[in-house]
């Protein structure tokens, strides 16, 4: 053994210094690359911000109507004087987003292209943290690729051109983890990332809760890790204090501007809009586990971006156990999301998003990782109990192979998806233990020696990633649309002044206008709306709930409805009915 290790340890260094040169071109570079890379991201979330989302991009029309709905409140603030006009009131549950677009709205004037500024900027700026944030325990190389592929990730960018709240959500979350990693070293930083971790679902979107569990156990690892070094301990123990008192100025903040004054509000919104799912919770042990595993399968969000979730989730694991507290908060990031996400059956593309960033981190470390050290299967120490809770973790992706490549198994190609998860159990298994084999056959690992070799392999994983992105992109922007503010342009010539458009469609179609939208959900404004708000137009998708509503609520009115227009949105062909002018007053008039 004395033998083997003398010319090892006189190597190393040599090869160590030959192969870190990319490194010290990455932090030599670094600043101009990121400046690149902000710019490209904006380009490309910029582009055209008139134009319609691609058709393909959800099964549901959240991509159209929702960025209006979620920024409800501000528009009635700006337009009319207060934030509550009605029943809907989207500021108890997005308080931080209403707040920004209000400033905007307020500076630069309501319209189609403001609603979408908040996002757009919040997208841009992730790019710039997810490169802090991996920086920080994989090196600047890592963190210039994980930049890149945020940059140019295409479901990122398509749904940061949109007025959503996910985006902000996703940068909050990513400015938490910085700040986390940094707070073990320097305990005031900790502050921070408790204000922004509180922030992202008390202030931002209440569904980011699952970032309390992830950083919670992150730092009780950390206290494991450290609690043998005296120095150590005592400085997380001073980041403890540091990140409560940044939880409570957060829940201060919630407290005085949602709490108190919209309880009522708050807790019938988080009941009936967020806990209590349109389409139920999956039942049963298996039927949650096999909705879990469906993350990104049935949306073919994933699909979008195949590289680098494949790889960063087979990867971030292995990084999570090593000494990368950066990596670590976005394993656990990526697991508590997954596992909140599988409770839920009604599940938008847009809700998968924030899975993302956890897996172009863990593609990005892998890569530079390669090129840094040649290491295409690290060195490890197996055991069966190891290779055990790998396979767990590989389940999931286990089940996602058998469904894509069902039409090749005649046994499950008609199975359910408890039956297919069951069978990929034994799937996962058997691979990790041919991996086990492996791994005890290459104790130090698998290293790629060749310099060129290393090169070629990771700019083909690069390449292949970036074509995927950039044909998607292509494609759509060759044959984009412009519907949204078509129809907005009809409403200015179709609807008199003193209009109030009702339909969860009005406040998108009365972007462009300070005419009265009234939001219909439902369960908000259903009751007697006609008569309370002064309705006087109705907009329903083809056999949508409205008219279904409105068909309950006043048969008398729409057994000769009146229809004033119809119009094509994506897949979805809308119509607006003129009712009898309404008997009583309007709840509110724009000011001015």
């Amino acid at each position: 053994m004395a033998s083997r290790s003398v010319p090892k340890a006189k190597v190393q260094p040599q090869a160590a210094a030959k192969f870190q040169a990319l490194s010290r071109l990455a932090s030599r570079y670094s600043l101009p690359l990121v400046l690149l890379f902000l710019l490209g991201a904006l380009a490309l979330r910029a582009a055209d911000l008139r134009a319609d989302p691609p058709p393909d991009m959800s099964w549901s029309t959240g991509p159209y109507t929702d960025e209006a709905l979620d920024t409800y409140s501000a528009r009635n603030l700006v337009l009319y004087g207060r934030w509550k006009t009605d029943d809907f009131l989207p500021l108890v549950v997005y308080p931080l987003v209403n707040y920004a677009m209000v400033l905007i709205f307020k500076v630069l004037g309501f319209g189609f292209i403001q609603l979408k500024l908040l996002s757009l900027a919040a997208g841009v700026l992730s790019v710039l943290v997810i490169y802090l944030l991996v920086r920080e325990d994989s090196g600047h190389l890592a963190g210039l690729l994980a930049g890149l592929m945020l940059a140019t990730s295409f479901p990122l960018v398509m749904y940061s051109r949109l007025g959503l709240v996910e985006t902000t959500q996703i940068l909050f979350l990513l400015a938490t983890g910085l700040f986390y990693v940094r707070g073990l070293k320097q305990p005031w930083q900790m502050g921070i990332a408790g204000l922004l971790g509180a922030s992202s679902f008390l202030l931002v979107k209440a569904s980011a809760a699952f970032i309390a569990p992830a950083a919670i156990g992150a730092f009780a690892w950390e206290l494991v890790v450290a609690r043998r070094d005296r120095a150590s301990f005592h400085t997380m123990l001073r980041a403890v204090k540091w990140g409560a008192a940044g939880i409570g100025v957060a829940i201060c903040i919630w407290f005085l501007a949602v709490f108190l004054p919209y309880r009522a509000s708050y807790f019938e919104y988080i009941m009936r809009h967020s806990l209590t799912s349109p389409l139920g919770h999956p039942q049963g042990v298996l039927g949650y586990l096999a909705n879990t595993f469906s993350i990104g399968l049935k949306t073919g969000l994933l699909s979008r971006l195949a590289w680098p979730a494949a790889v960063g989730f087979v990867t971030l694991p292995v990084f999570a156990v090593g000494r990368r507290p950066a990596l670590r908060y976005l394993a656990l990031w990526f697991l508590t999301a997954a596992l909140m996400l599988g409770y839920m059956n009604y599940r938008p593309d847009r809700y998968e998003l924030v899975l993302l960033p956890a897996l172009i981190a863990g593609f990005a470390a892998a890569l530079a990782r390669l090129l840094e050290e040649g290491t295409v299967v690290p060195g490890l120490n197996p055991s069966v109990p190891k290779t055990v809770l790998y396979s767990l973790w590989l389940w999931p992706l286990a089940a996602q192979a058998i469904v894509y490549t069902r039409y090749l198994w005649g046994l499950v190609r008609t199975a359910s998806d408890p039956v297919i998860t069951g069978l990929a159990l034994p799937l996962a298994l058997a691979t990790c233990f041919a991996g086990y084999t492996v791994a005890r056959r290459f104790r130090q690992g698998i290293i790629l020696k060749p310099r060129a070799a290393r090169v070629i392999v990771a700019l083909l994983a690069i390449a292949l990633s970036l074509r995927m992105d950039f044909r998607q992109f292509s494609d759509w922007f060759r044959h984009r649309t412009h519907d949204i503010v078509t129809c907005c342009g009809d409403m200015a010539s179709i609807l008199p002044r003193d209009a109030v458009l009702a339909g969860g469609w009005a406040p998108v179609l009365l972007s462009c206008s300070n005419k009265r939208a009234l939001a219909i959900t439902d369960w908000a404004n259903i009751e007697d709306p006609v008569r309370r708000y002064g309705i006087t137009h109705l907009v329903t998708a083809e056999g949508g709930f409205e008219e279904e509503l409105f068909w309950k609520l006043y048969p008398e009115l729409m057994i000769r409805p009146l229809d004033v227009w119809r119009g094509q949105i994506g897949n979805t062909m809308l119509f607006i009915y003129v009712l009898p002018k309404p008997t009583q007053p309007r709840a509110a008039e724009p000011s001015g």
